[in-house]
């Protein structure tokens, strides 16, 4: 067959081979940055995913202390236990619910691919959490006990500017590196993307 073929016919059949060989190695190239950029992509959107879950975290932690300065205000000796038309079990109700979400959002956030410099973090949200966790317990004791005094109230409001705050601290810092990381993904992700456009087009 080959040999009964004029030079013009096997010139067109082997440059039809060549760009068959080229448009093959381009379309598998194109696919393999194409996964590699999902890929990235993927790693984008878990990073952005805990810098939410982290930020929500964050929103917690404050509610908390707002629910107790709130559940102080339910002193029967005071003059604003009357501006609330709810018992005081309406705020701690509400901290153990948000105590409860914490929980589920500190274990989420240790689920998945941590670098070191992020479990590093996580790691430092947690042991400021587990400082803070039983200040914020002996308010609600205070509290549940109806000992709405000026000693246990100055007693938290140092605790919040403290274990508190140094919970707020090591959560946004955990949130900025996330969305760090995510930003880093996207541009990888962006890079690879366009570096598989030229490979295809220069093919």
């Amino acid at each position: 067959f080959w040999n009964g073929l004029r030079i013009t016919h096997r010139f067109m059949v082997v440059l039809g081979a060549f760009v068959l060989s080229v448009l093959v190695m381009a379309g598998i190239g194109l696919s393999g940055m194409a996964s590699a950029s999902a890929s990235l992509q993927a790693l984008h959107d878990e990073s952005m995913a805990r810098s939410q879950l982290a930020s929500e975290s964050i929103e917690q932690t404050l509610n908390n202390r707002m629910q107790v300065l709130l559940a102080f205000q339910h002193d029967p000796t005071g003059q604003l236990a009357r501006i609330h038309d709810h018992g005081v079990d309406e705020h701690l109700n509400a901290i153990a619910a948000n105590q409860a979400r914490a929980n589920d959002i500190h274990k989420k956030l240790g689920e998945g691919n941590l670098d070191a410099k992020e479990r590093a973090l996580l790691d430092a949200v947690l042991a400021a959490r587990a400082a803070w966790r039983p200040k914020l317990a002996q308010a609600i004791d205070a509290v549940r006990a109806n000992n709405y005094s000026a000693q246990t109230m100055a007693e938290f409001l140092a605790a919040g500017r403290a274990e508190g705050q140094q919970v707020l601290n090591t959560t946004a810092a955990l949130r900025a590196y996330q969305l760090e990381l995510a930003d880093q993904h996207n541009q990888a992700a962006q890079e690879r993307y366009h570096h598989a456009l030229w490979i295809f087009v220069a093919a």
